[in-house]
């Protein structure tokens, strides 16, 4: 049985490439859902700060050793609208 599937499948099908380069070809042209929204309308910056707290004891007298965060200027994220210059 074997023989005969082998011998009978040693026919190839032609490879459908023309709508794999199409695609290609179109890549720059299609619009998708995130292209629209980076192009559209760019986040505007938000930068980030760096602060220090520096060593200090709690109400109950415990040393709290120092350390470092970060937190953004603005609470929220800003987007410019279409027409505006950055």
């Amino acid at each position: 049985m074997e023989t005969f599937f082998q011998n009978h499948n040693d026919t190839q099908l032609p490879k459908l490439t023309t709508p794999v380069v199409k695609q290609r070809l179109n890549a720059g042209f299609i619009r998708t859902q995130a292209r629209e929204l980076e192009t559209n309308f760019p986040k505007l910056s938000n930068p980030i700060l760096n602060m220090f707290v520096y060593p200090h004891l709690t109400r109950g007298g415990n040393p709290v050793p120092g350390y470092t965060t970060n937190f953004n200027l603005y609470e929220r994220d800003h987007y410019a609208l279409p027409a505006e210059i950055l």
